[in-house]
């Protein structure tokens, strides 16, 4: 007997533009990395057990129920006997060689809510360790395919329970270009830097001297990091690269090598030592911190993963704290902001003080005056004083279920998913947001 699927919602899939691969990686059942297999082993010790009844499987999106989901899980999912098979950063075939390797061996459950594929396509175009290094490819037909497998294995090894199929949330850019300049009224001026487009992330402004910025006279120049091609790059205002670079393959930390190849991390944003080096965060890759100089050569790293002091997890956003005169890291996997200070030449920076007073999933930073202003993607911007104590929770609309949904739903003054903020000259806060429509707000002090 083949399991029901209930269709909560079609496959959401944009078409790839990308010409059709050999083979199809989304069938291709692989593993990850350590970290990767030893929750994969966690489920399959939570399966031995025969206990659960209901299981969400998934990437990131599911995992999240552990994070800011957790007192709804606690209150509406744990009395069902629930369990959490999510990992984030999954794609169709690592969840297939999980179900292949031991996933549901001895539970029955009666429900499976399942919801992947979305990093099938965000994944376009990045090398995957796991395939042997090969540009990653996977169009709306072959992720299809890869979750028909899925849906496949499942109704042979549980033919009697029952799969809620859950659509995929869109993502990537329909334009051209990944930066946008709009005057201070918000009237459109330009785009630029196609070959960033759906990967623009961290994106900052400072001044450097004329030489060091390949000009003549000092002059503002721009700090990009490009998740998608896993690049940090150094422009002109007008979008002119100045230098591009990849991970820092020399790095070491602790006496160990980081980094296989250039396209082995994947930098989120940067922040500006007084000195002019640059520090970079590691965010969506391995939890690194690094300090670059302005033209672009790796000169230490100085954190690393973990979730002790002077340890990172997910170091989204990074900001020199004029206000201390030391490093803020949004730490954000480990919900906190964490504060570094110089340790001596070549040391790992030491561990200054952690912020958790209001934070939930802190993105980024920028000050003004006395105070540290923090986009929380937990759906709320915090205003910090010179004490780091919540001065203003603004905008607060957790929790929330509106990332998808479309413009006319969203609730004015209410946040969705908070990634970045910044102070304008006049002193009002502007907002851009992580959903797939875009959303940019600005608030005004009244």
């Amino acid at each position: 007997m083949k399991s029901p699927v209930i269709l909560l919602a079609s496959l959401c899939l944009a078409a790839a533009s990308l010409a059709e691969t050999a083979k199809n990686l989304a069938i291709d059942p692989k593993p990850r990395d350590g970290n990767w297999v030893k929750r994969h082993e966690s489920f399959n010790e939570v399966s031995k057990k025969g206990e659960v009844q209901l299981v969400f499987l998934g990437d990131s999106i599911t995992q999240g129920w552990e994070g800011n989901g957790k007192e709804a899980w606690a209150k509406t999912w744990a009395p069902l006997k629930a369990a959490n098979f999510g990992i984030g950063g999954d794609r169709t075939e690592h969840v297939i060689w999980r179900l292949q390797n031991g996933n549901f061996d001895g539970i029955k459950p009666k429900l499976i809510v399942l919801m992947i594929g979305t990093n099938n396509t965000g994944h376009q175009g990045r090398p995957a360790a796991e395939h042997g290094g090969v540009v990653y490819t996977s169009s709306a037909e072959q992720t299809a395919e890869g979750v028909k497998m899925i849906l496949d294995i499942l109704g042979k090894k549980l033919p009697e329970t029952k799969v809620l199929l859950l659509g995929i949330f869109p993502r990537g850019a329909t334009k051209d270009d990944a930066v946008y300049v709009f005057t201070k009224d918000g009237k459109f001026v330009r785009s630029m830097l196609p070959q960033m487009k759906g990967g623009g992330h961290g994106l900052d402004i400072t001044v450097e001297q004329g030489p060091e910025a390949g000009v003549e006279d000092d002059v503002e120049v721009l700090y990009h990091c490009d998740v998608n091609r896993r690049r940090v790059l150094k422009t002109t205002l007008d979008g002119a690269v100045l230098w591009e670079k990849g991970a820092p393959v020399e790095a070491e930390f602790e006496g160990k090598k980081i980094y296989a190849n250039e396209n082995d991390w994947n930098p989120t944003n940067v922040a500006f030592h007084p000195n002019g080096d640059i520090f970079v965060g590691d965010g969506y890759g391995k939890s690194f911190v690094h300090i670059f100089s302005k033209d672009g050569a790796w000169k230490q790293t100085i954190a690393g993963p973990g979730s002790g002091e002077g340890q990172v997890s997910g170091p989204h956003g990074l900001w020199w704290d004029d206000r201390v005169g030391t490093l803020a890291v949004a730490d954000r996997s480990n919900n906190r902001i964490q504060y570094f200070a110089e340790n001596g030449a070549g040391k790992p920076w030491k561990h200054v003080s952690f912020v958790k007073d209001a934070m939930r999933q802190p993105c980024h930073f920028k000050t003004r005056g006395d105070l540290l202003l923090v986009p929380d993607l937990s759906s709320a911007v915090e205003l910090l004083g010179k004490d780091n104590k919540a001065v203003a929770v603004l905008g607060d609309g957790h929790p929330t279920n509106l990332r998808g949904a479309a413009r006319k739903d969203f609730i004015p003054g209410k946040f969705v998913h908070p990634h970045s903020a910044t102070f304008l000259a006049d002193g009002s806060i502007l907002v851009v947001e992580w959903v797939p429509i875009g959303r940019v707000t600005r608030l005004v002090k009244v």
